[in-house]
């Protein structure tokens, strides 16, 4: 008679039971062979430990009895005080050997950043490409153009955030999100600068705005080259945007600078506080020379106080955020050359900075710097003793004041002539 596939399931189901039943026989066997084992082992005796070398091996205390039992015929008291044992000295861990710091092209994911940067750049320079060979031919006008840049960047930074949502593709994303607000800030250059439709203030705070929302999303994804590209584009294409009015290109930057504090907090992004604030000082030294006067120290003393403040900030609030601290060179720099086309003498502005460093290399909180090379108060106390000195050199330098019973009322200095002498004050005469 031929097996039907009924007569096969009922083989393998016998074996299968068969196949359960040896299962069960093998661990019940392990189960007893495991309690077996731990009989024979607590039954075992103690095994004496080894001292070390150089250390007396220590004597099991003796069983001390019950109260109100003995151990022998009769108690005898103890002869005198035990001893007591001391402890064994703990050994401190070795500490854990750190790995060697590779290279940053042999960093994880180096190669795939770089090749998202190169990928954005083509795709910028194909569009640019794009858009000339249409303004050559014709097809777009003006405000066409314009339309499609602003278009474009907008679309460019929202896939760049679409696709920061894969972990895989983060590295594109940031180089897409690069290629869009440089979009972005060169069509501000063109409204501003190439058509002209609308003012330089205007054009410096729309790209602003940029370049805040920049900031904010550098700091949603905790990636300072973002930060790096959004707010340096914006301080490169300044003076563009600006059209050659230098003191307001320098408020810009000025107050960009402090505007882009907050990204600094809880990060160590160092390149990102050279970034803000060096074109800054840069811009109030080319104002100082081109349109002297009281507007560009106000900037210069703006710029100090708040590159100093953050700095004392910084040591003060226990959030991890570290600054570039030679940078604050830069500013002091900017107020010794601003107070030159000023009605303020130099001696004072060195020496109110000079107070206000050393005020802060003292007052400097415990928080510490990312690296001691960076601490706050050995930089500030530097500084400020280097301020105070040219403070007492600038001032014994300057010519004596004639003595002059008007003085209350005088005081303008008239310019000094070839022949009339060293300046005195109008309305005064040199004392006889």
């Amino acid at each position: 008679m031929a097996r039907t596939d009924l007569d096969d399931v009922r083989l393998l189901e016998e074996e299968f039971a068969e196949a359960m039943t040896r299962l069960y026989a093998v661990g019940n066997g392990l189960a007893a062979l495991r309690a077996r084992l731990i009989r024979e082992t607590e039954a075992l005796p103690p095994v004496a430990v080894a001292a070390p070398e150089g250390r007396a091996a220590t004597a099991p205390a003796p069983p001390v009895p019950a109260a109100g039992r003995t151990t022998g015929p009769a108690a005898e008291p103890a002869a005198g005080p035990v001893p007591a044992v001391p402890a064994p000295p703990v050994e401190p861990a070795a500490p854990e050997p750190r790995e060697p710091l590779l290279p940053w092209w042999q960093r994880e994911g180096m190669v795939v950043r770089l090749l998202g940067v190169a990928g954005a750049l083509v795709l910028l320079i194909g569009v640019a490409l794009l858009l000339a060979f249409a303004i050559q031919h014709g097809y777009l006008g003006p405000g066409a153009r314009v339309g499609a840049a602003a278009v474009l960047a907008a679309a460019l930074v929202g896939a760049a955030v679409r696709l920061h949502r894969d972990p895989a593709r983060r590295a594109g994303a940031l180089a897409i999100a690069a290629a869009g607000y440089a979009t972005a800030y060169l069509d501000v250059v063109a409204v501003t600068t190439i058509y002209r439709w609308l003012p330089p203030a205007t054009g410096l705070v729309i790209a602003g705005l940029i370049a805040a929302s920049g900031v904010v999303l550098a700091r949603a994804w905790d990636r300072q080259l973002l930060a790096l590209i959004t707010v340096g584009g914006v301080a490169a294409l300044a003076p563009a945007v600006g059209d050659g009015r230098h003191l307001l290109t320098a408020g810009f930057l000025v107050v960009l600078a402090a505007a882009t504090y907050p990204a600094h907090i809880g990060r160590t992004w160092l390149t990102l506080h050279a970034v803000r604030s060096l074109p800054a000082a840069a811009a109030v030294v080319v104002a100082a020379d081109t349109e002297p006067g009281d507007g560009v120290l106000v900037l210069a003393g703006a710029l100090a106080a708040v590159e100093l403040g953050t700095a004392w900030l910084a040591t003060r609030i226990p959030a991890r955020t570290h600054l570039l601290t030679p940078v604050l060179l830069a500013a002091p720099f900017a107020v010794l050359v601003a107070v030159d086309g000023a009605d303020v003498p130099a001696w004072v502005a060195a020496a109110v900075l000079a107070v206000a460093h050393l005020v802060v290399a003292v007052t400097a909180g415990p928080v510490a710097p990312a690296q001691p090379v960076l601490a706050l108060a050995p930089w500030a106390g530097g500084l400020g003793a280097a301020l105070a000195v040219f403070a007492v050199l600038d001032g014994a330098a300057r010519p004596s004041v004639p003595r002059c019973s008007a003085w209350p009322v005088c005081g303008r200095w008239p310019a000094a002539s070839a022949t009339a002498g060293p300046p005195r004050p109008v309305g005064c005469t040199a004392p006889g």
